[in-house]
């Protein structure tokens, strides 16, 4: 049955309590002028002035009550949406919080994987077997304690820490050499070492270029790389930037022989010789060979 609308009367309660005092004044005097006209019971008179003035009094004292809690009930009101309004902000920095955090755990993740991935394949686990899978999982384990937002030497691998010759390096290592003679010498180098050498230079080229990115959690540098020929060849040399030894990381002759094998632009010269030595350093890393 639907609901019938009613009219409200609505009497402010300053209204009600004016009210009031008029009918107990004139209730007062009427009994006063009735009293002195008439020959009245004095006590009886006295009684009904006490009866209309405590009547009085009581309905002041609840027009007082009520204002009170009217207001009070007002203050609360108001408390509460305070309380909404604050709950509302908690929760909307909460969820940017918790956003952040998630974004910054997925980059942080990536990177490490990248690194892990990087320190499995340099030390001759060849992908796709169960001894890389496990390799793989103890590094990504041992790397994620290290993660840190500064950069600050350790018995680990540090931290990277962005400088201008990040994008110079990164771009070195992903083009060819411009310079058709420089690409025949780096070219005969690599040719005169074995192709596990190879390997490690195209490793540590791959490393160098996802370490000098923007946001990089980790500095340039594998430990699974050394090879005397190498390093006495001055292709390779240890990390400046740790504390930890065994860590490696290319000098520049290194990174001119690196970047025939991470160059991802086209040849100048030479296409097929680079290709026949890509592809025999990525069967090496596959376990092809």
């Amino acid at each position: 049955m639907p609901d019938i609308p009613r009219d409200r009367l609505s009497i402010s309660l300053r209204v009600t309590a004016t009210i009031a005092v008029i009918v107990a004044l004139v209730s007062l005097t009427t009994l006063t002028i009735v009293a002195s006209v008439k020959d009245v019971d004095t006590l009886s008179t006295v009684a009904l002035a006490l009866a209309i003035i405590a009547f009085v009094a009581q309905l002041m004292v609840f027009v007082v009550q009520t204002q009170a809690a009217n207001a009070q009930e007002l203050r609360s009101q108001q408390l509460y949406a305070n309380m909404l309004g604050l709950l509302s902000q908690i929760r909307e920095k909460t969820e940017g919080t918790q956003t952040t955090l998630t974004k910054m755990n997925s980059q942080m993740l990536e990177h490490i994987m990248g690194k892990a991935r990087s320190e499995t394949e340099a030390a001759g686990v060849k992908p796709g077997t169960p001894a890389f899978a496990s390799a793989l999982a103890e590094n990504v384990v041992r790397l994620w304690p290290q993660a840190r937002p500064v950069h600050t030497p350790s018995m680990g691998f540090a931290t990277h820490v962005e400088s201008p010759e990040d994008f110079e390096i990164a771009r070195q290592l992903t083009t060819f050499p411009k310079e058709v003679s420089a690409l025949r010498h780096a070219l005969d180098q690599l040719q005169q070492l074995p192709v596990e050498d190879q390997y490690s230079l195209a490793s540590l080229g791959e490393d160098e270029v996802s370490s000098r990115r923007p946001n990089a959690a980790y500095a340039p540098g594998l430990s699974a790389v050394h090879s005397q020929e190498l390093e006495n060849r001055g292709l390779i040399r240890p990390s400046p930037y740790t504390a930890r030894e065994g860590v490696w990381v290319l000098t520049e002759p290194g990174r001119e022989l690196a970047r025939i094998l991470s160059a991802t632009d086209n040849a100048p010269a030479f296409a097929d010789e680079v290709d026949q030595l890509r592809v025999a350093v990525d069967d090496y890393g596959r376990g092809n060979v």
